[in-house]
C-alpha cells in the first residue's frame, strides 16, 4: 500500500479580500485585501447526522448538507476609513463576495458569498482591542486551484 506524503502549510501572508455589494466574485485588482486586520480566519462546515431504527431492526443513517461560516479574529480599527471593523459594522446583512487564499501567491483560493456581520466594539485598557466574528456564508466555498 502506498503511503501518501503531505505538504502542510503555515498560515502566513494570507489574502482575505471582500468585494463590493452586488458583485458575484472578488476582483483582486480593485477590491480590498484585509489581511493586515486579521490574525486568524477559518472556513468551517457544520452538519449533523440523523439515524432511524425501524421496529424490524432495520436502520437508516444520513448526513445533512453542511452549512458554512467564516470565523475571523484580529484587531479592531476604528480610525482607518474602510477598515474591516468599519466594513462589517456599517454593512451588516449585505452579501459580499470573498476570497481567502491561505498562502498568498501560491496554492488554491476559496471563494463565495459572505453575509456581513458586525464585530464587537471595545476591549481592555492598555491593550489592542481584539475582535472575533462569525460570518455566515451562502453555500459551500468554491475551491479554485492555483494558477
Amino acid at each position: 500500500m502506498p503511503v501518501k506524503t503531505i505538504n502542510p502549510f503555515v498560515m502566513k501572508n494570507v489574502e482575505l479580500i471582500f468585494g463590493a455589494e452586488g458583485e458575484t466574485a472578488v476582483a483582486p485588482a480593485t477590491d480590498t485585501d484585509y489581511r493586515q486586520a486579521v490574525d486568524q480566519v477559518t472556513l468551517t462546515p457544520s452538519s449533523s447526522g440523523t439515524a432511524w431504527t425501524g421496529l424490524g431492526g432495520n436502520t437508516f443513517t444520513d448526513q445533512s448538507t453542511a452549512t458554512w461560516t467564516m470565523t475571523a479574529a484580529g484587531a479592531q480599527d476604528w480610525l482607518t476609513g474602510g477598515s474591516l471593523a468599519e466594513l462589517l459594522f456599517d454593512h451588516e446583512g449585505e452579501r459580499r463576495p470573498y476570497l481567502l487564499r491561505p498562502i498568498a501567491g501560491e496554492g488554491p483560493s476559496f471563494e463565495g458569498i459572505a453575509i456581513l456581520t458586525p464585530t464587537q466594539v471595545g476591549g481592555a485598557v492598555n491593550a489592542v482591542a481584539p475582535f472575533s466574528v462569525t460570518i455566515g456564508l451562502t453555500g459551500k466555498p468554491t475551491r479554485v486551484p492555483a494558477v
